[in-house]
């Protein structure tokens, strides 16, 4: 949990920084790419890998290529969201039903486990918001004014009044817990606990700020989405600390720790939220339109269910090291595997990479430049760098240049560099006869090659006789 713990100490004066767009591409999927309905409350992924939809127009299932709408699994097209039990079970609850989903590839089995009803039963579920399995198997569904305790067989309700009944579809209680208690968090921001022992139910001394959406536990942290903001509270001897505000991020709906350790705020908003350890806050360039939950599958790729669709996120497998190159046709590139740094150069410019420590970026410094110049090849050697320059050929040695052999009294431009296994420069010039070797002493040897009218020497590689 060290990583986790840089959060808390992070200020609210945060700077927000909106990420690159090369970091990740975005597909949103709607109505015209085959799903049921534009409003998504939830996503996740199932033992074998399908991605499972929670739409306001039933259950969707998704291969990859294609979108699969079970319209007569529930007994609601009011679908909310999605578990996956200790145990691998697949659950998923809506409006009027717990289901247990048994994709079995080439066909799909629901289990009814609870059918619901439009008001509250000793045996029925009542439009369930959120689903939470607890340290001993149990289920437990939060419903508009209670939360409802399954243990495979019977079901119990905790009622806690028509005061603490939820104003919104969507949210209702958030559950958390202990070894000792399941803990209740109300939209309105009351908390409660349920002894496990006994289901003796309290309130506790402490209010959050209203309309909580989303709580996660996080080690001894307990982590709550508000309409103001992202607070944070101590779980402590059965109880919580007085919350603290973390993040300022209003209308925070729902927090998701990645698989990299870092933390992801969606809103009700437009705004989806990065925070990665000793680093400002981080806001991805896309307008979400109401993110009503996030999701990371196995594959690592972000699923994000909005009002207006659902969003595939992934990190771009390309990025640009150096924006500074896009203006520039490349000439020539090379990797330093020992001191692990990359040169690329263009027709007058040379520029070293170094990778740095945090996220994907590099840090660019030019090592070379001369509008006069023509670069064309770069070779890595025992010795340093070696570089093609119009009739040149030059050592840099970390960076320094520190010799230089000038052939243009043999032919035009040297084109091509190859360095072989004994270390031996073999320098291809274009209009020269000569294949041009530079020895590791910095001796020269030519060998003429019979070249007919109008043939060159492109290049020369090394291979097994």
């Amino acid at each position: 949990m060290m990583i986790l713990r840089c959060f808390w100490v992070v200020t609210l004066s945060l700077l927000v920084l909106e990420l690159t767009a090369q970091e990740y591409q975005l597909r949103q999927y709607r109505v015209e790419n085959g799903l049921s309905s534009d409003v998504i409350k939830a996503v996740a992924q199932d033992p074998h890998g399908f991605i499972w939809i929670a739409t306001d127009d039933g259950l969707v299932k998704y291969d990859g290529i294609h979108f699969t709408t079970y319209k007569s699994a529930l007994h609601s097209q009011y679908t909310k969201g999605f578990l996956t039990a200790k145990d691998g079970r697949f659950y998923a609850i809506g409006d009027l039903d717990l289901i247990e989903i048994k994709n079995e590839v080439d066909t799909v089995i629901f289990i009814s486990h609870i059918v619901g009803a439009r008001t509250p039963a000793d045996t029925t579920v009542w439009y369930p918001k959120a689903i939470h399995e607890d340290t001993n198997g149990n289920l437990w569904m939060a419903e508009p004014q209670s939360v409802l305790r399954y243990n495979g067989k019977t079901l119990k309700r905790f009622d806690f009044g028509s005061s603490h009944r939820s104003i919104v579809f969507i949210r209702s209680f958030s559950f958390s817990e202990d070894d000792e208690f399941l803990f209740v968090i109300s939209y309105g921001g009351s908390a409660f606990r349920i002894r496990k022992t006994t289901d003796e139910v309290e309130t506790l001394p402490v209010t959050f700020p209203d309309r909580v959406s989303h709580a996660r536990r996080y080690g001894d942290k307990l982590l709550v989405c508000t309409s103001s903001g992202v607070f944070t509270s101590t779980i402590s001897k059965g109880s919580f600390s007085p919350p603290e505000l973390l993040y300022r991020i209003r209308n925070a709906s729902h927090l998701l720790l990645a698989s990299d350790s870092s933390l992801w705020v969606g809103t009700f908003g437009d705004s989806l939220y990065h925070i990665t350890a000793g680093s400002s806050l981080q806001v991805i360039p896309h307008a979400f339109k109401g993110i009503n939950s996030l999701y990371q599958s196995k594959e690592g790729d972000f699923w994000i269910a909005t009002d207006k669709g659902l969003v595939l996120m992934q990190s771009n497998q390309f990025t640009i090291p150096d924006p500074n190159s896009l203006a520039h046709f490349i000439e020539g590139m090379a990797y330093d595997e020992r001191r692990e740094i990359f040169y690329y150069c263009t027709k007058e410019t040379l520029v070293v990479l170094t990778p740095q420590r945090t996220g994907n970026t590099f840090l660019s410094r030019r090592l070379f430049f001369n509008e006069q110049s023509y670069f064309q090849a770069l070779r890595i050697g025992e010795q340093g760098l070696w570089a093609g320059i119009d009739f040149r050929v030059i050592l840099f040695d970390q960076g320094v240049a520190k010799n230089t052999w000038d052939f243009s009294s043999e032919g035009n431009f040297v084109h091509d560099l190859f360095v072989d296994s004994k270390q031996n420069v073999w320098v291809s010039q274009a209009d020269n006869s000569n294949i041009i070797v530079i020895r590791p002493n910095h001796s020269i040897q030519r060998y003429h090659l019979p070249l007919q009218k109008q043939s060159e020497i492109n290049l020369t590689r090394e291979g097994k006789a």
